[in-house]
């Protein structure tokens, strides 16, 4: 009986450290780290947001490139930015053009926030993490 209730305890103590850690079907929350696409409407035009983000958990430092386009034409950018959960700020510049800044916050696969610069003006968008 003995042999038993040990097996019965360590069975329990194992399910419930099983259940302990983070939520699977949010996945962690400090990370930013995909591809994600988003629409802003501005001026009665469509302009198709991407950013292909690289972040690593634990650092507040996000990079990567990116595209905003509309009417088939998108100009290439390389994003630099800062995430601290929730809330990011990032960047999109390109050489040839006034830098566009993104600030909002992320919850698990949407990013909400506003573009301001290089002609939009707090415009909203919301990216999807695809």
């Amino acid at each position: 009986m003995r042999s038993f209730a040990r097996v019965t305890v360590l069975v329990l103590t194992f399910a419930a450290l099983g259940a302990c850690g983070s939520d699977r079907s949010t996945g962690p929350t400090s990370a930013v780290n995909g591809t994600w696409t988003g629409v802003a409407t501005f001026e009665g035009y469509d302009f198709t947001v991407t950013a292909d983000l690289k972040h690593t958990l634990g650092d507040t430092i996000v990079s990567g490139t990116g595209t905003i386009g509309t009417g088939g034409s998108t100009v290439p950018l390389t994003v630099d930015g800062v995430f601290k959960a929730p809330a990011v700020s990032l960047t999109f510049s390109n050489p040839d053009y006034e830098s566009v800044s993104y600030s909002g916050t992320v919850s698990s696969n949407t990013m909400t926030g506003v573009l301001d610069g290089s002609g939009f003006d707090s415009v909203a968008v919301t990216l999807t993490r695809k």
